[in-house]
């Protein structure tokens, strides 16, 4: 019984300890995400979930490319409000009364996410 009464002093000053140390700066750290970013810190499993259902609802599979955007997707995607017109293009729909085009076809930096909204593209 003695023994008991010596170690739950120390038994308790550890956890505070550890608690201070290791739990209060990671508390902070939440804290301050949630006041800049107004939302909470997710899990990287959870981002990864998240990503994987953005990619799915802005790209489809194609049998010669390894992916095109999906028409008419609207969605915000890698904090990027992303508009796809019908044609499958970015952007608004194509007009036929419009005489003179410009198309550009590529990859990512094509496509540009830090473009943020389509008036822009």
């Amino acid at each position: 019984m003695n023994h008991i009464r010596y170690y739950l002093p120390r038994l308790l000053l550890s956890l505070l300890i550890f608690g201070s140390v290791l739990l209060l700066p990671e508390a902070i750290a939440r804290l301050r995400y949630r006041a800049q970013h107004g939302e909470w810190a997710v899990s990287l499993a959870t981002a990864v979930e998240q990503s994987r259902k953005e990619v799915s609802a802005l790209f489809l599979e194609h049998s010669i490319l390894p992916f095109v955007l999906r028409p008419g997707a609207r969605l915000s995607f890698m904090d990027t409000v992303v508009e796809v017109n019908a044609s499958g293009f970015r952007g608004a729909e194509l007009r036929a009364e419009t005489p003179l085009r410009i198309l550009a076809v590529g990859g990512s930096t094509t496509f540009d996410t830090a473009v943020t909204d389509n008036s822009r593209t």
